[in-house]
């Protein structure tokens, strides 16, 4: 919140010449695996850099979209499961179908609630905010890649927690042994791309169906 002002100078026999005057006001400086980041409804996430990347070093939590998101779909947690709703849904789950779960292994989501009403991408960065906090993304396949060729990738992952997945057509699996994370790329019109870690080295699939829920970690912009 500091205020500096600065100005170059050039000193000879003549005499001191100035600059302009630069006005500089900062805000809180974020560093990376110091600074927590919060979404809009209070949730605090740990983040830890990889490489060139920050990521959040927790599964996300958010029931609803950040306000900047105006075309986002209606959020909610289903009553009662259909397996066709899973797909024309904005879905978010509960792991092992158990509110108290929450806090500890965060929300899983479908594809269509992760996406926030955004199309398919592979760009590096997505430019997908989706279900993510203001100025942070959803990764896309080719930042999970980016993400895997980095040896410090295990320091996120490590704090992983294993919040198993949601099939549309067969409930749920896994819990505290695989975490599962969706990326902004799509597949095909039924499937998109999610990495999966249980502790050995982490995975990349492109036939994950857009109804299943995984869990979600963002990346900042």
């Amino acid at each position: 919140g500091k205020t500096y002002y600065v100005r170059a100078y050039a000193r000879n026999i003549i005499g001191m010449a100035y600059s302009n005057e630069l006005v500089f006001t900062f805000d809180t400086a974020f560093i990376c695996g110091v600074t927590m980041v919060t979404d809009h409804e209070g949730n605090s996430y740990n983040t830890m850099p990889v490489g060139q990347q920050c990521w959040m070093s927790e599964n996300l939590r958010s029931t609803s979209y950040s306000p900047a998101l105006s075309n986002a779909p209606s959020l909610s947690h289903p009553t009662s499961f259909n397996y066709s709703n899973c797909f024309t849904h904005a879905y978010y789950y509960y792991p092992n179908n158990n509110q108290n779960n929450v806090s500890t292994y965060g929300l899983l989501y479908n594809w269509l609630a992760v996406m926030g009403g955004a199309s398919s991408s592979n760009d590096s960065p997505s430019g997908v905010q989706g279900i993510c906090p203001d100025g942070w993304h959803i990764p896309s396949q080719s930042e999970f890649t980016t993400f895997m060729q980095q040896s410090s990738y295990a320091s996120v992952l490590g704090s992983a927690r294993p919040g198993e997945y949601f099939a549309a057509n067969n409930g749920y699996f896994s819990l505290g042994t695989w975490a599962h994370f969706w990326s902004s790329t799509a597949h095909d019109t039924d499937a998109a791309c999610r990495m999966s870690y249980n502790g050995a080295s982490p995975t990349l699939s492109i036939l994950e169906e857009k109804g299943n829920g995984f869990s979600v970690r963002c990346v900042r912009d």
